[in-house]
């Protein structure tokens, strides 16, 4: 049996610590690990969770948009119910927007645009009297 060098003894007490800390690491690696895929499974959990609400959310909101439903309510509030003349469509605009149909947009823009030609039209009849210096007794 040859004698062990001391060069030969580090080696293996260097070579000894890298290995149990090597060890350390991996264990510690495998308890990350299972604390992901726990973390994993109970998101998952609640993603189902989620998407099983908004589908009674869903449903919830297409029973009471239907007519029967809005009629009723408004018969229990003492309300008429809706009809086509006083319901708006709103639709989702290209920007994100929230808006009203093409056509019921051009046809707002139009009373609006009617509107405001005929209030910069005063009737002579109509108008008010500009009072000048009244703040100062009369005098300008």
């Amino acid at each position: 049996m040859r004698p062990v060098t001391r060069a030969e003894l580090l080696w293996t007490v260097v070579l000894g610590i890298v290995l149990v800390g090597s060890a350390f690491c991996l264990v510690d690696l495998h308890f990350q690990m299972r604390q992901l895929f726990v973390a994993h499974e109970h998101e998952m959990d609640v993603h189902r969770r989620l998407l099983d609400d908004q589908a009674e959310l869903e449903m919830k909101v297409r029973r009471a948009s239907l007519p029967g439903s809005i009629s009723a309510g408004a018969a229990m509030l003492d309300l008429s119910g809706a009809t086509g003349a006083d319901t708006v469509t709103l639709v989702e605009a290209p920007d994100g927007r929230i808006d009203f149909l093409p056509e019921v947009r051009r046809e707002l823009d139009a009373l609006t645009t009617n509107g405001d030609a005929q209030k910069s039209k005063v009737d002579p009849k109509n108008a008010q009297p500009s009072v000048r210096g009244a703040g100062a007794g009369g005098r300008s």
